[in-house]
């Protein structure tokens, strides 16, 4: 198979998994916030992920690079959600939500950059 294929693939299973994720998260936060609990966790996971790939994998070339272009370009891209977030954030001021709409950003980048940090030194010590 070439390389386009893999990608495209891993891409289905990453997507299929941030619906899953995102969908259960909603339903367990439904009525308790007014966050988009879902795609929140969903960005803050990958981003862990994304770190914990390049720690791993990467950075040490234990992985070829088509591997690596799968896993994070293919799965990875499939699985984070930052086109769901701005459309979210627009939607939170939007609905005149100013505060929420900037705690979510707020979350979303101090989140998303400290799993990564946490995925790279977690990674690293492997």
């Amino acid at each position: 198979m070439n390389l386009a294929l893999y990608i495209g693939l891993a891409g289905a299973a990453g997507s299929m998994s941030r619906y899953a994720l995102g969908t259960w998260l909603s339903g367990v936060f439904v009525g308790k916030t007014v966050l988009p609990v879902g795609t929140l966790a969903v960005n803050i996971l990958g981003s862990l992920l994304m770190g914990l790939v390049v720690a791993l994998f990467v950075s040490r070339g234990d992985v070829d690079s088509r591997t690596r272009i799968v896993l994070t370009v293919g799965f990875l891209g499939g699985f984070t959600t930052y086109s769901s977030f701005a459309l979210e954030t627009v939607g939170l001021w939007e609905g005149k939500s100013a505060t929420i709409a900037g705690a979510y950003v707020f979350l979303t980048l101090l989140g998303g950059g400290a799993a990564c940090v946490a995925g790279l030194t977690i990674g690293r010590r492997f």
